[in-house]
C-alpha cells in the first residue's frame, strides 16, 4: 500500500469483489507510478489490479484491487491456531510473488514488503499488494539475475525523493517513496543508491519472522533512533531460539542469510525459493481456532516436520493418523503416501519388518492406482530397508527397478535418489568405481533439482568411497561439505553421520584425538535424537580408537554396549562388526582363546547375511591369532581362504591385505623367500590400486625380511621408502613403526647412536599419539639397544618402564617380552637368580597364552643360565623341553639350535655318545634349512667330541669341513675356533709342524677379533706343543702369557690350570734347552 495506507477508506466502494485505496490527486507522481507498475503485473501471488477511479470534482483518485476476504497475513494469523506447514505455505507464496517481480524485465523492487502488505485470498494463498514504493530497475543498473539465481548489486534506475520518517501507531514509516522502518534494510535507512532487489530480500526475511512467530520486527522498540541503531548494527533475533521457528532449521539459516548487512551477501530470490521448496508445507485449511480438524495431507506435512527433527515417535504417530484418516475417507493415494512416510520412520527406528510391511502395502495401492511415481518411490524405500538389513542383492534389485521407472516418467529427483542408494550398495560391496560413478550421477541430478539433503547425502557417500580408497584429504573435504549442508538445513542425523565418517578418517590418519572428538560428538547427537543405530555405530568407532590407543578396557566396554544395541535392533551386520572389534581387542590383549571365539562368531554372522567382505576380514583376524600363537598351518589356511574370497569378489585391497598377512606368517616361520614373494605381490596390488599406505606397510614388511636375510642395505632402503610415504600421508603411526625397523637395522650393524636416535624419535611420535602400546614396544627396543652396548643400567630402566606400561594396559605378551629382556640383562651381569626369576615369569605368561614360541625363547634363556651355573642336569632338562617345543611348532631352525645346545650340554657332562648324536641330528636339520653357519657350528662340536673320543680322523674331517664353511661365509671367529681344533688334533697325532701352523693362524685371528680367551687357550696349547718338544723355556713363557690373560679377564679356573702347567714344566729336566729358532 501507499504511505497513506493507514487512512484508506474501507467504505469507498460497496462492491465486495474489489477494494479501493483512498484517494490521491490524479496527477500525483506516486499515484501514477503505482498504477503504471501494477498495471503490467499478472501472477497468482500478486493482488489483481481491477483499475482506478477518478473524482474530477474533488480532484481525487482511487486504485481498485481484487477483494481478498481473509485480510492481511497478520490479521489472518490472529484468526486461528495455524500449524507450521500452513505458515510455511504462506511464506512460499510470498516468495513466489517476489520471485515474479524480481525476474521481470526490467526487475521490480517492491520496496515495502511486510505482513500488512501481504493478503490471504479465498484459497488461503498469500498475495502481495501495495506497489506504492515499487520501482522498476533498468537493466543497465540492475543487479544481474542469472539462471542460478545469483544477484549482484547495482544502482537504482530512478532517483528517489528525499526519505523522511513519520511515526504512526506501532509503525515508523519512511516516506518519499515509503518504506516501513521496521522492515527496512540498512542500505535503505542509509539512503544508499545501491539499495534495490536485496533490500526486498531483507524485508522478506522479516516476513518469515512475522509469519512463524506472530511478532513484528523489533517488537520491543518504539522509538525511531534506537530502532535505526538496531538495524544499522544488524542486531537481528537469533532465529533458532524461537520454539516454533527453531523447528525448521533450514528456514532459520535462510533468514539469517537474508539479514546479512552487506546486500551482496544476501541470497537471491531464486536461491531462497530453492531452499523453501524442500520445506513441508500445505495451504491453510481455514476454520476458526479450536474448530479445525487436520486433514490427512496436513498430518502428513506435520509428520514431515517432526521427521526432519528426528522425532521419530511423534512423526510416526502423525503418519499413522494420516493413514487412518485417508483410508477412512477413501483417499488411497494419500494413504499410500502416508504409509511410505511411516515406513521411513520404522526404518530409521530399525523396525525393518514393519517398514517392509508398510512399503509393501503402499506398493499394492500404487500398483492398483497405476501410479508409476508412487511405485518407484516405494521400491526406492524398500531398497533402503533391504540395505539396512544387509540384504544387498534385494536392495540393488529394488533400486534398479525404481530407477528404471523414474527414467521412464522423467523424474530426476527419483533418479537421483535411486542412484544414491545404488552407490551405497556398491560401496558396501567394495565396488568403489561403481559407487563413485553412481554418487557422481546422483550429485549432478540433485544439483539440477536443488535438493540440499540429497546433495549432502551424496557428498557423504563420496566421502566414504574416498575414505575406503585411502584418499583421506578428499574424503575430509567431502565430509566437511556435507556437514555444512546438514547443519544449514538442520539435519542432525546427517551431521552425526558425517561426524562418524570424519572420526573414521582421522583414525586412519592416526589423529586419535580428532577422531575421538568426532565420534563423541556423533554419539551425543545420536543420543539426543534417540537414534540407537547411530549410537551403536559411534560406539563401534570409539571402540576402535580406544583399541588403537591400547585402552583395551574402554574398547571392550564400547564394543560390548554397541553389540547389545545391535542385538536389540536385530542388526546382524552390526553384531558381526562388534564381535569382530572384540576379537581385535582380545587379540591385542593376547587373549587368543577369546579372540578366536569372537572372530568365529563374527564369521558365522557374516556368512549368514552373505557378507563376503566380513567373512574375509574375520578369516584374516583368525589368521593373525593363529600366527601370534605360532600355529602357522592354521594361520596360513585362514589367510589363504581370506585371499581367495577377496579374489573371487574382485576386492583387490582385501587380496593385498591377505597377502601382506601371509607374508607375516612366512616371515615368522623363517620362510623368507615365500615372505618376500607375498609382500612383493601385495605391494604390486597396492601400487596398482593407488593405495599408498598399503605400499608403505608392505615395504615395512619387506624391510623385516631383508633384515632377517642380513641384506641391510635393502632393508634400510625399504624402511626409508615406507617412512617417507607415511610422512607424506601424515600417517604418524606408520612412520613410528618404520623408525623402529630402522633402529633394529642400525643395532644389527652396531650403529648404536643411530639406532638410539631412531627409537627416541619413534617414542616421541607414539607419545604424541597417546599410543601406549607403541611407547612400550619402543622402550623395549631401546632396552635391547642399551643391552647390546653393555649399558645394563639404561637397558634395565627401559625394560622396566616398558613392563609398567604393558602391565597398565593389560598387554600380557608385552610384559613377557620385557621380562625376557630383563632376564637377558641379569644373565649378562651374572645375576643368575634374578635372570631365572624373570625368565620363569615370562615362561608362565607365554604358557597361559598358549604361545609356544615365547615358551621356547624362555627355555633357551633358562638353559643358558643353568649351563653357566654348571647346573647341567637342569640345562639338559630345559633343552630337552625346548627340543620338544620346537618339534611341536614345526620350527626347524629352532629345533636345530636346541639339538646343538643339547650336544654342548652332553659334551660338558662327558656324555659323548649322546653329544655326538645330538650334533649329527642338529647338523642334518641345519643342512635341511640351508643354514651354513649352523652346519659349521655342529661340525665344530662334533670335532670336539671326536677329539675327546680319540677319533682323530673324524675330528680332523669335522673341523676341516667346518673351517671351509666359515671361510666361505666370512666368519672369522669360527675359522679361529676350527684352526685351534685342528691344531689340537695334529698335536694328538704327533704332527707338531701342522699343529704349530694351525695354532699360529688361530692366534692371529683371535688377536684380530680381540678374543682374549681364544688367545689364552691357543697360547696354552702352544705351551703344550713346546713342552712335548722339550723346549721348556719357551713352554714356560707361553704358559706365563696364557696365565696373565686368564688373570686379567677373570678366568680363574683356566688361570690355575696354566699355573699348574707352568709349575710342571719348571720341574722338568733341560729347562733351558731352546729351539734353533730361539
Amino acid at each position: 500500500m501507499s504511505d497513506l495506507d493507514e487512512d484508506r477508506d474501507q467504505g469507498a466502494l460497496d462492491s465486495p469483489p474489489s477494494k479501493a485505496t483512498l484517494g490521491q490527486t490524479p496527477g500525483d507522481e506516486n499515484f501514477v507510478q503505482e498504477v503504471e507498475v501494477h498495471a503490467g503485473l499478472s501472477h497468482r501471488n500478486i493482488v489483481q489490479l481491477i483499475g482506478f477511479l477518478e473524482d474530477l470534482d474533488r480532484d481525487k483518485a482511487w486504485i481498485v484491487l481484487s477483494w481478498e476476504p481473509n485480510g492481511n497475513v497478520r490479521e489472518f494469523l490472529e484468526s486461528g491456531d495455524w500449524e507450521i506447514p500452513e505458515r510455511l505455505s504462506l511464506i512460499k507464496d510470498t516468495f513466489l510473488g517476489l520471485n515474479y517481480l524480481h525476474t521481470l524485465q526490467p526487475p521490480i523492487r517492491h520496496g515495502d514488503l511486510k505482513s500488512l502488505n501481504i493478503l490471504v485470498d479465498s484459497s488461503y494463498r498469500a498475495v502481495i499488494t501495495d506497489f506504492g514504493s515499487a520501482r522498476a530497475i533498468k537493466s543497465a543498473m540492475t543487479r544481474a539475475v542469472d539462471r542460478e539465481g545469483g544477484v549482484s548489486a547495482g544502482d537504482k534506475s530512478t532517483t528517489d525523493p528525499q526519505v523522511t520518517i513519520v511515526a504512526d501507531g506501532d509503525q515508523l514509516t519512511l516516506t518519499g517513496p515509503s518504506w516501513t522502518l521496521r522492515w527496512a534494510a540498512p542500505e535503505v535507512i542509509l539512503d544508499e543508491e545501491q539499495s534495490d532487489l536485496p533490500s526486498d530480500i531483507w524485508s522478506a526475511g522479516w516476513v518469515c519472522w512475522e509469519i512463524m512467530t506472530d511478532k513484528i520486527p523489533f517488537s520491543d522498540i518504539y522509538e525511531q533512533y534506537p530502532l535505526m541503531y538496531r538495524v544499522l548494527q544488524a542486531k537481528v533475533p537469533s532465529t533458532r531460539e524461537d520454539a516454533q521457528l527453531g523447528q525448521i532449521v533450514s528456514l532459520c539459516s535462510m533468514m539469517t542469510d537474508c539479514w546479512k548487512f552487506d546486500p551482496k551477501g544476501r541470497p537471491s530470490i531464486a536461491q531462497c525459493l530453492n531452499e523453501l521448496k524442500w520445506m513441508p508445507s500445505i495451504p491453510p485449511l481455514g476454520g476458526t481456532s479450536g474448530s479445525k480438524v487436520p486433514s490427512a495431507q496436513l498430518l502428513l506435512q506435520m509428520g514431515e516436520v517432526k521427521y526432519s527433527q528426528d522425532l521419530h515417535e511423534t512423526a510416526g504417530s502423525l503418519f499413522q493418523q494420516a493413514v487412518d484418516l485417508a483410508t477412512g475417507e477413501g483417499d488411497y493415494e494419500t494413504a499410500a503416501r502416508a504409509l511410505e512416510c511411516l515406513a521411513s520412520v520404522y526404518n530409521a527406528q530399525s523396525k525393518c519388518t514393519e517398514a517392509v510391511d508398510c512399503y509393501t502395502h503402499a506398493l499394492d495401492i500404487h500398483t492398483r492406482n497405476g501410479d508409476d511415481q508412487g511405485r518407484a518411490n516405494t521400491l526406492d524405500g524398500l531398497g533402503d530397508v533391504y540395505r539396512s538389513q544387509s540384504k544387498h542383492a534385494e536392495a540393488e534389485q529394488s533400486y534398479t527397478q525404481a530407477h528404471g521407472i523414474f527414467i521412464h516418467i522423467g523424474h530426476e529427483e527419483g533418479q537421483a535418489n535411486t542412484l544414491r542408494g545404488l552407490g551405497d550398495i556398491y560401496q558396501i560391496q567394495a565396488k568403489y568405481a561403481e559407487a563413485k560413478r553412481s554418487y557422481n550421477r546422483a550429485h549432478d541430478l540433485y544439483a539440477l533439482t536443488g535438493d540440499p539433503l540429497g546433495r549432502a547425502n551424496t557428498l557423504n557417500g563420496l566421502a566414504e568411497v574416498y575414505r575406503y580408497r585411502f584418499k583421506y584429504s578428499k574424503s575430509i573435504q567431502f565430509y566437511t561439505q556435507a556437514q555444512g549442508i546438514f547443519t544449514r538445513i538442520g539435519d542432525d542425523l546427517g551431521r552425526a553421520n558425517t561426524l562418524n565418517g570424519l572420526g573414521a578418517v582421522y583414525q586412519l590418519q592416526s589423529k586419535y584425538t580428532k577422531s575421538k572428538r568426532s565420534y563423541t560428538q556423533a554419539y551425543e547427537i545420536y543420543t539426543r535424537i534417540n537414534d540407537d543405530q547411530g549410537q551403536a555405530n559411534a560406539l563401534e568407532g570409539l571402540g576402535h580408537i580406544q583399541q588403537l590407543q591400547s585402552k583395551y578396557i574402554e574398547a571392550r566396554q564400547s564394543y560390548t554396549i554397541a553389540y547389545n544395541i545391535y542385538a536389540r535392533l536385530d542388526d546382524e551386520h552390526g553384531r558381526a562388526n562388534a564381535l569382530y572389534g572384540l576379537g581385535d581387542v582380545h587379540r591385542h590383549q593376547s587373549k587368543y582363546t577369546e579372540a578366536e571365539e569372537s572372530y568365529t562368531k563374527a564369521h558365522i554372522a557374516y556368512t549368514c547375511i552373505g557378507d563376503e567382505m566380513g567373512q574375509a576380514n574375520t578369516l584374516q583376524g583368525l589368521g593373525e591369532v593363529y600366527r601370534l600363537q605360532s600355529k602357522y598351518t592354521e594361520a596360513e589356511r585362514s589367510l589363504t581362504q581370506a585371499r581367495d574370497i577377496n579374489v573371487s569378489t574382485d576386492n583387490d585391497i582385501g587380496r593385498a591385505n591377505a597377502l601382506e598377512s601371509l607374508g607375516n606368517v612366512y616371515k615368522a616361520q623363517s620362510k623368507l623367500l615365500e615372505a618376500e614373494q607375498a609382500y612383493s605381490q601385495a605391494y604390486d596390488t597396492y601400487t596398482r590400486t593407488g593405495d599408498e599406505l598399503g605400499q608403505a606397510n608392505t615395504l615395512d614388511g619387506l624391510g623385516d625380511v631383508y633384515q632377517l636375510q642380513s641384506r641391510y642395505t635393502n632393508a634400510i632402503e625399504s624402511y626409508t621408502r615406507a617412512c617417507d610415504i607415511f610422512t607424506c600421508a601424515g600417517e604418524d603411526q606408520g612412520q613410528a613403526n618404520t623408525l623402529v625397523g630402522l633402529a633394529e637395522i642400525y643395532r644389527l650393524q652396531s650403529k648404536y647412536p643411530e639406532a638410539e636416535k631412531a627409537c627416541v624419535k619413534s617414542q616421541d611420535i607414539y607419545t604424541r599419539l597417546g599410543d601406549d602400546l607403541g611407547q612400550a614396544n619402543v622402550l623395549n627396543k631401546l632396552g635391547d639397544i642399551y643391552h647390546f652396548q653393555s649399558k645394563y643400567a639404561e637397558a634395565e630402566s627401559s625394560y622396566r618402564h616398558s613392563h609398567e606400561i604393558f602391565a597398565r594396559i593389560g598387554e600380557e605378551e608385552g610384559q613377557a617380552n620385557t621380562l625376557e629382556g630383563l632376564g637377558d640383562v641379569c644373565q649378562f651381569q651374572s645375576r643368575d637368580a634374578e635372570a631365572v626369576v624373570a625368565y620363569t615369569r615370562a615362561y608362565h605368561i607365554y604358557a597361559s597364552m598358549d604361545d609356544d614360541q615365547g615358551q621356547a625363547n624362555m627355555l633357551n634363556g633358562l638353559g643358558h643360565v643353568y649351563r653357566r651355573q654348571s647346573k647341567y642336569a637342569d640345562a639338559e632338562r630345559t633343552y630337552s623341553q625346548l627340543q620338544d617345543t620346537y618339534a611341536r611348532l614345526g620350527d626347524n631352525p629352532g629345533l636345530a639350535n636346541a639339538l646343538d645346545q643339547l650336544g654342548d650340554i652332553y659334551h660338558l657332562q662327558s656324555k659323548y655318545t649322546e653329544a655326538e648324536q645330538a650334533y649329527i641330528n642338529s647338523h642334518q636339520m641345519y643342512a635341511l634349512i640351508g643354514d651354513e653357519q649352523g652346519q659349521a657350528r655342529t661340525l665344530e662340536g662334533l670335532g670336539d667330541v671326536y677329539q675327546l673320543l680319540s677319533k682323530s680322523t673324524e675330528a680332523q674331517s669335522s673341523y676341516t669341513r667346518a673351517r671351509d664353511i666359515y671361510v666361505r661365509i666370512g666368519e672369522e671367529q669360527g675359522q679361529a675356533n676350527t684352526m685351534e681344533g685342528l691344531g689340537d688334533v695334529c698335536q694328538l697325532q704327533s704332527k707338531p709342524a701342522e699343529a704349530e701352523q694351525f695354532y699360529t693362524e688361530a692366534l692371529d685371528r683371535y688377536a684380530r677379533l680381540g678374543d682374549a680367551v681364544g688367545r689364552a687357550n691357543v697360547l696354552r696349547s702352544l705351551g703344550h706343543l713346546r713342552r712335548k718338544a722339550h723346549l721348556n723355556l719357551e713352554a714356560a713363557a707361553l704358559y706365563i702369557q696364557a696365565q696373565d690373560i686368564y688373570a686379567r679377564i677373570g678366568e680363574t679356573a683356566s688361570e690355575q690350570d696354566a699355573s699348574q702347567w707352568l709349575a710342571a714344566v719348571s720341574n722338568e729336566p733341560n729347562p733351558n734347552f731352546l729351539s734353533p729358532e730361539t
